[in-house]
């Protein structure tokens, strides 16, 4: 009879499953128990193996190929119970109907969008709004015309809801966010050392204009997903794919009704 040992990652998280039983344990079982640990219901559980996902929960561990020694390690995506309920309750405020409009009624919103220029960011501040969970310094590049331009890009970004969600829930920190060179053109952004640096490329080929900002995000997004993974691999694709749902779910039941987001 083989007995493994699993190591399951989540987040920032991770816990070991020892001493299971191949012919007997399922990948039922092993979501069973991840749902009392991680508080993520199973049918919102992906499981993954080496990149591939683990979809038949009857299967025994026996029949997944693992090897019969050493640590197996499998990454969980999903999202806990107390965060779906958070975003269920902030679609049922966006479209909940509006109070009757009685003398001296003033609508409240859903969120504050506040403008860089009116409430300028410090780092304290920073660490009182997210809770160190965001990007540390931003940075344009002083040799182009409309700074003031590539900074709100850059604030807006995070600022942006859906971004500072994700960050938050996955305690990631940046020490800085900054325009990309032109010069690197080649690329849309990188990001070094998991989390040292990212970079963005903000304006146009020809440096007439800005990139579209649903675009640029998509790029953050991207850059995000390599604080996990380094390489292009499927695990690296299935956290690019959850972080863009994670965003756009979030997003989207904030009424901010941006269609590339809104498909899901």
């Amino acid at each position: 009879m083989t007995k493994y040992t699993l190591t399951i990652a989540y987040q920032r998280e991770s816990t070991t499953l020892s001493d299971l039983d191949g012919d007997a344990t399922t990948v039922g079982d092993i979501k069973a128990q991840l749902a009392q640990i991680y508080q993520v219901p199973e049918p919102a559980q992906s499981l993954l193996y080496r990149g591939k996902k683990l979809q038949d929960n009857t299967a025994l561990l026996d029949s997944l190929g693992f090897p019969m020694t050493g640590q197996i390690k499998l990454m969980l995506l999903g999202t806990r119970a107390d965060d779906a309920a958070k975003v269920v309750a902030a679609l049922a405020a966006a479209t909940a109907p509006p109070p009757a409009r009685g003398p001296g009624y003033k609508p409240v919103p859903l969120y504050n969008r506040v403008s860089s220029k009116s409430s300028p960011h410090t780092l304290s501040s920073l660490a009182t709004e997210h809770t160190n969970h965001t990007f540390l310094e931003i940075q344009t590049l002083p040799q182009f015309s409309n700074q003031a331009g590539a900074r709100a890009i850059l604030e807006r970004l995070r600022d942006d809801p859906g971004i500072a969600r994700v960050m938050q829930t996955r305690r990631w920190t940046v020490g800085q966010l900054i325009e990309l060179s032109p010069a690197e053109a080649t690329i849309l952004g990188y990001n070094r050392n998991r989390g040292q640096v990212i970079a963005l490329r903000l304006r146009t080929n020809d440096l007439s204009g800005f990139r579209a900002y649903r675009n640029i995000r998509m790029v953050l997004i991207h850059e995000l997903a390599h604080m996990v993974f380094d390489e292009h691999a499927n695990d690296f694709k299935a956290l690019n794919s959850e972080l863009t749902k994670d965003v756009g779910m979030y997003v989207c039941f904030l009424g901010m009704n941006l269609s590339s987001f809104c498909r899901f």
